[in-house]
């Protein structure tokens, strides 16, 4: 249930700061649309999507590579 909340609220999180940069897009460009707006929230919203994907125990396997390299001088 931990993980589960945790991911709820980081893609609450994900999506309300994809929505706020499609605003403030919208707000500064000269064309505005519906379909525009809709694009820029995919597009910050899937640059974002792979924070979804990291855990603690993938974030030391991808570590891992430096502490082993560090070890061996």
């Amino acid at each position: 249930m931990n993980k589960t909340n945790r991911m709820l609220i980081l893609a609450g999180i994900i999506l309300a700061s994809a929505t706020l940069a499609s605003l403030l897009i919208q707000i500064f460009s000269e064309k505005k649309s519906w379909l525009a707006f809709i694009g820029w929230v995919i597009f910050f919203a899937s640059s974002q999507a792979p924070a979804l994907l990291v855990s603690r125990s993938s974030e030391r396997a991808c570590s891992g590579w430096w502490n082993r390299l560090r070890n061996r001088q």
